[in-house]
């Protein structure tokens, strides 16, 4: 993950700062704060799924989340 993106989503989630806390020290608007998180949330998003489906298929469990 680009360090744009993993510092703007450790700044919110990790540290609880406001996105315009983001801006202030990342030095840019807070539309990109959001728009960072938001892809930072995505590409977490894409490892978790991959490894829920690797375990998965180890176990013999493969099927949608919930079920």
């Amino acid at each position: 993950m680009p360090d744009d993106l993993r510092d703007a989503v450790t700044f919110r989630e990790f540290d609880g700062l406001s996105y315009e806390q983001i801006a202030v020290i990342m030095d840019c608007p807070v539309g990109t704060v959001r728009s960072r998180i938001f892809r930072a949330r995505e590409a977490i998003d894409k490892r978790i799924g991959y490894l829920f489906v690797m375990n998965s298929e180890k176990q013999g469990t493969v099927g949608r989340l919930g079920d």
